[in-house]
């Protein structure tokens, strides 16, 4: 307007006039180009009785001689409500700072690694639930308690080492971290507590601490690669569905010190044998439903007490399924089968098996040359008394032996064996 009133009173030229046009347009987007952005890094501020400061890149410091405040959600932390949720990649917590608040951390989506010093006793209600990239935790010795769903559905979390300061751990709280494989529970964990690690599929070994007194229902419910795991024999007190569609869970001995299996508690499991003690005195409704692969209970007490073992649904599998129970000495301890050894006899391979191979369907063996090549694929031919016989392939270098029950599943670690030149 200024230019447009100057040419009109004849004070400048048209073409001195179109010059000061484009020089005033250029200067006003440039000034734009320089204001600052809404929610740019670095960053600083005070939460509660700690001072936290956010880098440009992306490292969320934490310091003070305090607690990191409680939050009734994650958008209130002044990390989240100034704009840095999806900035924050990693999370270092320094000594001095004694505990983490509910909320804290929540759903930071881009947040990779995590170092919580052993000033930290606590760690609040989901403190770092949802997380979905979060990979690498540093725990100190110091911790002493995890909150419900302090790391819940952190899914990429594949290993964790808690530390032995840990005493409780809330529900739910490594629920859904589903690339999880494999925990260890330290010993002064009294109870592990309801769903706590409810739909960890990759999940393959939990160990359990010896003092552990109760297991809460479907702590370990869709835990669908779960090989390995251990009752206590000092737990007592199990919840309903705990082993629930644990479908790669093949062998368990419930302790003597429990005396009721609850409802659905196997499940959908993928048991095969399991051994019962003798205090038992009922079996809830679907404890064993959908366990199809179910062969073997081996109870340690007699016959006329297991009549006495109230149940349901079970009496009728037992039936419908041809499961087979074992009482008194016979069910107190099942020697596992195994392959006792392999041997060249002229043009055949001998297998002799340990164990009670009752329900072995298949045995065979796969022949591969001096290069790792495979060779061939030979059946079991004849059998005499755990002595299985099995034609070998001529100029085969080494032979690997396998066995499947009658399901076609592995009954025992493959075997392998060199072979001299035939």
């Amino acid at each position: 307007m200024f230019i447009k009133t100057m040419l009109q009173r004849g004070r400048i030229g048209k073409r001195t006039g179109k010059f000061l046009g484009t020089a005033l347009c250029v200067l006003f987007f440039t000034a734009l180009l320089c204001l600052p952005a809404a929610a740019q890094t670095p960053d600083s501020g005070q939460a509660g009785s700690v001072y936290w400061s956010l880098g440009s890149d992306g490292v969320l410091t934490i310091q003070g001689k305090a607690a990191i405040p409680d939050y009734a959600n994650a958008y209130s932390a002044p990390w989240f409500s100034r704009g840095h949720k999806a900035e924050i990649q990693n999370i270092h917590i320094h000594s001095g700072v004694t505990g983490i608040g509910n909320n804290a951390f929540a759903g930071c989506p881009n947040l990779t690694a995590l170092t919580v010093p052993g000033t930290v006793t606590a760690i609040g209600d989901s403190a770092f639930a949802n997380c979905p990239n979060l990979i690498d935790v540093l725990m100190e010795e110091g911790v002493r308690t995890l909150g419900n769903w302090a790391f819940n559905k952190c899914a990429a979390l594949e290993a964790l080492n808690l530390p032995q300061s840990l005493r409780t751990m809330g529900q739910s709280v490594f629920a859904g971290c589903s690339a999880l494989q494999a925990i260890v529970i330290p010993p002064a964990v009294a109870e592990l507590k309801a769903y706590a690690f409810r739909d960890c599929a990759a999940l393959e070994s939990a160990a359990l601490p010896e003092g552990l007194s109760g297991i809460g229902q479907q702590a370990f419910s869709g835990c669908y690669a779960l090989k390995t795991v251990n009752i206590p024999k000092r737990t007592a007190t199990l919840g309903a569905g705990v082993f629930r569609d644990c479908e790669s869970l093949r062998e368990i001995t419930v302790p003597a010190a429990v005396t009721e299996l609850p409802n659905l508690f196997f499940a959908g499991s993928g048991l095969r044998t399991v051994t019962l003690p003798n205090g038992l005195t009922k079996i809830g409704d679907s404890a064993f439903a959908d366990c199809v692969f179910l062969r073997d209970v081996y109870y340690t007490g007699s016959e006329a007490r297991w009549a006495s073992v109230t149940m349901t649904d079970f009496r009728q599998q037992i039936s419908s399924q041809g499961i087979r129970i074992h009482f008194g000495e016979a069910g107190a301890a099942r020697p596992p089968v195994t392959v006792d050894s392999v041997r060249q006899e002229g043009i055949r391979i001998v297998v002799e098996i340990g164990g009670e191979p009752g329900e072995l369907d298949t045995l065979f063996a796969a022949f591969y040359d001096k290069d790792g090549r495979l060779m061939g694929v030979r059946a079991q031919a004849a059998e005499t008394a755990g002595r299985y016989y099995v034609p070998e392939v001529t100029g085969a270098a080494l032979v690997k032996v396998f066995i499947l029950d009658e399901t076609a599943r592995p009954m025992a670690e493959a075997v392998e064996q060199a072979l001299t030149d035939s």
